[in-house]
């Protein structure tokens, strides 16, 4: 049945990939077999991305087969937009009046703290900013690829405190916010330790001026290291692919490839069941983030885990880690995924 599990998986992804090509604790990371549900790519073999080829037939779902790689950077410019001025208006400038420009009448939501749709938004972030009248979100980047906008940020309850990290992932439609995605990690320590949790990206609303082929390549090359080093345990997989120098930002991780196996290699050994399935991909520039759900065994409720890897010389350079666990109740139907 595992052997099944893993086949499906990696042509869940693979699909996946045609259509988008165009801190937590260390000890408790549970190992991942990814299934996506939005934008995903993937294949069983951890393989060098100069080496990747277009998945075959790709061209009938492919966004490049029917629109120029400038018409795709307009979309995502303009989604870009709606999700920067909603951040803007709503969140930084308290104008709970104007979530009618922003939010789909049918707005979906995830965050298992606040009711979905878009009225029951508007009735919550209205009593929330009474709340916390120095509520501010700093922005430290956006990436964004098809209909999905990643926002990596800092909510502030008031200028000195930090106090949380977030990545926020936006679906939109025809100009509109349609679903919503969080996963929000409470974070202490220095301001310059806190600062590295979460990469820097642009803040306005353009695209990185990265080839559409080189963003899907980076994109699979990340998820055949995802399912082969996770999915199938293999540690060994990281050779060739990570960097010996690699770039830790998990607080409890130190620096380097070594670190890396050896602790996932304990925790597979320990959590030989545990699960993952990939919510969400984004992949833009260097930088390709995936948000899963990951489950050390069928009874656990999980966490919603946040990865972002930065890919440079053909090697995984650089990564982050967030996660937030996922609660036993929510007020929503919809759950965090």
């Amino acid at each position: 049945m595992k052997k099944i599990s893993l086949i499906l998986t990696s042509i869940l992804l693979m699909s996946a990939l045609a259509a988008c090509t165009s801190n937590s604790s260390t000890t408790e990371q549970p190992a991942t077999t990814p299934t996506t549900e939005n934008t995903g790519t993937g294949n069983p073999a951890a393989t060098n991305p100069e080496a990747t080829t277009p998945t075959e037939g790709a061209t009938s779902t492919d966004p490049a087969s029917t629109e120029s790689a400038s018409a795709q950077n307009a979309k995502i410019v303009a989604n870009k937009k709606v999700v920067a001025s909603m951040y803007q208006d709503v969140l930084n400038g308290h104008q709970a009046d104007k979530i009618d420009m922003y939010l789909a009448d049918d707005y979906k939501e995830h965050d298992p703290m606040i009711a979905t749709g878009k009225e029951a938004f508007k009735t919550y972030i209205a009593s929330f900013i009474k709340a916390n009248p120095d509520y501010k979100v700093n922005v430290k980047g956006m990436i964004g690829q098809n209909d999905l906008v990643a926002v990596m940020n800092y909510p502030m309850a008031n200028p000195d405190d930090p106090g949380q990290a977030a990545v926020d992932i936006f679906r939109v439609t025809d100009g509109k916010i349609v679903e919503h995605w969080n996963t929000v990690q409470s974070v202490t320590g220095a301001s310059s330790m806190i600062q590295n949790l979460l990469p820097s990206a642009s803040t306005t609303a353009d695209v990185a001026a990265t080839d559409k082929a080189v963003v899907a390549s980076n994109a699979q090359f990340v998820s055949n290291f995802f399912n082969s080093f996770f999915v199938e345990h293999n540690t060994d997989a990281a050779s060739g692919v990570v960097s010996e120098s690699l770039v830790q930002h998990n607080v409890k991780m130190k620096d380097g490839i070594e670190p890396l196996v050896n602790n996932y290699l304990s925790q597979f050994r320990a959590n030989p069941d545990s699960t993952a399935t990939v919510v969400n991909m984004v992949a833009e520039g260097d930088m390709v983030l995936i948000q899963s759900q990951m489950k050390k065994n069928a009874d656990d409720a999980g966490q919603s885990v946040v990865q972002i890897f930065r890919v440079e010389n053909n090697e995984i350079a650089e990564m982050w880690m967030l996660s937030q666990d996922v609660p036993a109740k929510t007020v929503n139907e919809n759950g965090m995924f």
